[in-house]
């Protein structure tokens, strides 16, 4: 039954206005709010509600995506209600990437977030129930697991942020009625209209189809999600276990994940693979990356920034951006507590009692590439070794190889290697190693 409420204090007994004042009990009566308001119906309602409950405490956070020739009086209409409304409203303008538009303002506006919103600020978002059970739907159409299908938390963590969705739980309905019942003038983006957008076609095409045959559909997808969010809690725990058991000091180990039934591996290998990211890697990629595994292959995956990696038995999780470099020759002067940036890593200069002279720090050096056939006699073996052997012995991926630089110094073109550096660190030269007294190395950071 639609409610009828007329008078300014029986607008506040509404059932949404009394469902948000519950839900802020959940945080100290200090905490500050940053309120993502767009000037749309739903983002207004929510402003005014949080505006008349802690005023002191929220501020208004416009993002204006320049997408529309209306944009900037949308920007200034939002600011002025602010003001009218006593509450602080800042404007951020950004600039929209070439591409799938909504992707890109999506990526645009939460930069925006993490530039604004302060450590102590809770972000507050204004998705409510039918925009849950869009998502829902949309990422099933989109072939999503647990995860995806879990949709929309109303208090979650992202980016460095802490997410809050009071309304997730409301209806569409009470908040036209509010709306109305506050005659709230809100920005009406001819955007929400196009049916290109996928979510203005499963709003506009589908969903009238849906709740003609389900009328409480809002309702029962949004359920569904909650349902999806218990699992995903429950699968977290599982693949926790399960990445203790597998993952080593260099990525995960093959031997191991073998162990694991086919599912888990799959969950384990998605969950890995995402590292910090914002969303899962699609199913084909896991299944390529569990295909390196399987097969010991020495090729690479790639998947957004990074490539995956099988090398004897560990699968290694690179960034694409700092793919290895070739060692080239390179000339540097060291002293102590100098850090140095080489393809094989970061290095500091660090001082020591089992390492070379002090006298050579101050002096230029040379970092040079191998040229096959070196053998030297380094610290903790019995003998000169052909350096090829080294680093087979040491578990060096092939791919790392091309990364190593033998030291010297650069005074005197035939003077003896000091040591060689690797992805795995310095190993110093018997013939200049000074052991039980003051002396440096090179130490991987």
């Amino acid at each position: 039954m639609r409610t009828t409420l007329s008078t300014s204090d029986a607008v506040w007994q509404h059932p949404l206005a009394q469902y948000l004042q519950a839900r802020l009990s959940q945080f100290s009566t200090h905490q500050k709010f940053v309120m993502a308001c767009s000037g749309g119906r739903d983002s207004l309602v929510l402003a005014d509600l949080m505006a008349h409950y802690c005023a002191d405490r929220v501020r208004l956070l416009h993002i204006n995506h320049q997408l529309h020739e209306d944009a900037s009086s949308w920007a200034q209409q939002v600011q002025d209600w602010a003001a009218w409304r006593g509450v602080a409203c800042t404007v951020c303008p950004v600039m929209i990437a070439v591409g799938n538009v909504e992707a890109q303002a999506r990526q645009a506006r939460y930069q925006a977030f993490a530039e604004q919103v302060q450590a102590d600020e809770v972000l507050v978002l204004a998705h409510h129930q039918q925009d849950q059970a869009e998502t829902l739907l949309m990422r099933l159409f989109a072939g999503s697991g647990v995860q995806g299908l879990s949709a929309m938390r109303c208090v979650d963590q992202r980016a460095g942020l802490c997410l809050w969705r009071p309304l997730l739980g409301c209806s569409r309905q009470w908040i036209d009625e509010f709306s109305v019942l506050r005659a709230l003038p809100f920005v009406d983006d001819p955007a929400n209209q196009v049916a290109q957008y996928e979510r203005v076609y499963l709003r506009q095409v589908l969903w009238p189809v849906l709740q003609a045959r389900w009328p409480s559909v809002e309702r029962t997808v949004g359920r569904v999600a909650g349902l999806m969010q218990d699992a995903a809690e429950i699968l977290a725990e599982v693949v926790a276990e399960d990445l203790r058991y597998c993952q080593s000091s260099d990525g995960l180990s093959v031997a191991a994940l073998a162990c694991l039934s086919a599912a888990r591996q799959r969950q384990l290998i998605a969950h890995w693979m995402q590292g910090t990211e914002v969303y899962a890697p699609p199913l084909h990629r896991v299944l390529a990356v569990l295909q390196l595994a399987e097969t010991m292959s020495t090729g690479q995956v790639v998947w957004h920034v990074w490539r995956f990696r099988q090398y004897q038995g560990q699968l290694y999780r690179l960034p694409l951006e700092t793919a290895p470099s070739h060692a080239q020759i390179e000339q540097k002067i060291l002293q102590l507590g100098q850090r140095l940036t080489l393809p094989s890593g970061t290095w500091h200069v660090q001082p020591t009692q089992d390492g070379l002279p002090l006298a050579l720090l101050g002096q230029r050096f040379d970092f040079i590439s191998r040229a096959g056939g070196e053998r030297l006699h380094l610290e903790g073996r019995v003998g000169h070794w052909p350096l090829k052997k080294f680093l087979q012995q040491l578990s060096l991926p092939v791919w790392q190889r091309d990364q190593v630089q033998l030291l010297r110094s650069a005074t005197d073109e035939d003077a003896d290697i000091l040591g060689v550096l690797t992805a795995k660190g310095c190993f110093l030269t018997v013939s200049m190693l000074q052991q039980q007294q003051p002396s440096w190395r090179l130490q991987r950071v």
